[in-house]
């Protein structure tokens, strides 16, 4: 039906092909705030082969450089009416002449998250699931936007005690042991306890606590990183749908 022209309104990726035989008007998706309208990012991963002699890499990196340099992006967008990434092309009146620029600079393009996630499907059937429990179940929109967040949010143990108390706990216990060890180490100078602690030499003893001393701070450093991670939690239901959007594309109408 796409291709046949055979309806009203659609949303379809961009094709090239489909654009310039279709005589339809193309347009972003509409969004709630004006001027907002998310866009989803797809097409095919470069790479090269690493197991090939250094002189192909070479040769491939050479390849990669004019493929990607803004003179050949110029030429394939004017050409084939292929977008580039290179969004200083559509200031270019030249290119403008061959494809909407307005279209495209109008559009807030978001990548899809398949760089930090192993199986980008599970993520996305995961994503979907959740919207759809605002968009068709009784979900709150606030609970739905935490939920997404928390499929690739990775959380520490904060010292805000308005958030929780486990931190504090958590400072308190780990500095509470590494003070102790510290203390302990004064039973290496005492004669009477000097059997116990024969069958390694003093250095080595300081290297063993000291050692022990790190592993436990670590958990304390992991705490005071958290503390410059902040997260605000969103409270619209505008928000939902623009987060909806962030993966749309294109409309054709």
């Amino acid at each position: 039906m796409i291709f046949s022209n055979n309806f009203v309104f659609a949303k379809y990726w961009y094709t090239p092909s489909f654009i310039e035989s279709s005589e339809n008007l193309i347009s972003i998706l509409p969004g709630v705030k004006p001027d907002v309208s998310g866009s989803v990012l797809g097409g095919n991963s470069i790479v090269i082969n690493k197991y090939i002699d250094d002189e192909r890499k070479e040769a491939a990196i050479n390849a990669l450089k004019i493929f990607t340099s803004k003179e050949m992006q110029k030429k394939i967008t004017m050409e084939f009416n292929l977008y580039s990434g290179i969004f200083d092309l559509y200031d270019d009146e030249a290119v403008c002449e061959k494809v909407d620029c307005d279209l495209f600079k109008s559009v807030q393009f978001i990548n899809r998250p398949s760089y930090n996630v192993e199986n980008y499907e599970k993520y996305s059937d995961n994503y979907r699931d959740k919207v759809y429990r605002y968009l068709y179940g009784n979900a709150k929109v606030e609970d739905v936007l935490q939920q997404i967040v928390d499929i690739t949010k990775i959380y520490y143990i904060s010292c805000n005690t308005k958030e929780s108390i486990v931190g504090v706990i958590a400072v308190i216990v780990v500095a509470s042991i590494a003070i102790i060890i510290i203390i302990s180490s004064s039973f290496l100078f005492m004669g009477r306890y000097k059997f116990y602690y024969q069958f390694l030499s003093r250095p080595l003893w300081f290297i063993n606590l000291g050692g022990s001393i790190l592993v436990l701070m670590t958990t304390i450093f992991e705490i005071i990183k958290a503390l410059t991670d902040t997260y605000t939690k969103p409270d619209s239901k505008k928000e939902a749908y623009l987060l909806l959007l962030s993966h749309q594309n294109i409309s054709i109408e």
